[in-house]
C-alpha cells in the first residue's frame, strides 16, 4: 500500500501483539495475533511505534508504526506491506481493507 514516508499505521483489527523486530526481508515489523486466529503482518515500517510490545492488547484505534521502506524494499516507493494469514496461509488482503468504518 503505498503511502507518504511516516503515515501513520493503525492495527486492522483489534488483537495481540505476537511478533515485532526487524528482519532482513520485511524490515521493521509487527504480526498481530486478531480474531479466529488471523494473523496481520506489517512490513517495511520506517518505525514502530513507541512503546508497543508482544502481549500487548491493541485496538483499529492503535498506531503500531508508520510507513517506510525498510528491509529488502530499501530501494523501492515507500509503502506499507500488509499481509494477512489463517491457518498459515495466505489470504487476500482486500477484504480486511474495504468497508472499514
Amino acid at each position: 500500500i503505498f503511502a507518504n514516508r511516516d503515515t501513520p499505521v493503525f492495527s486492522g483489527t483489534n488483537g495481540y501483539i505476537t511478533r515485532l523486530g526487524n528482519g532482513d526481508l520485511g524490515g521493521l515489523f509487527v504480526y498481530i495475533a486478531g480474531a479466529g486466529n488471523i494473523r496481520y503482518y506489517y512490513a517495511h515500517l520506517n518505525k514502530i511505534a513507541e512503546g508497543l510490545s508482544v502481549g500487548q492488547k491493541v485496538t483499529t484505534d492503535t498506531v503500531i508504526g508508520f510507513v517506510g521502506n525498510t528491509g529488502n524494499a530499501e530501494n523501492t516507493p515507500y509503502h506499507l506491506h500488509f499481509g494477512v494469514y489463517a491457518n498459515r496461509k495466505a489470504v487476500n488482503p482486500l477484504p480486511f481493507l474495504v468497508n472499514r468504518p
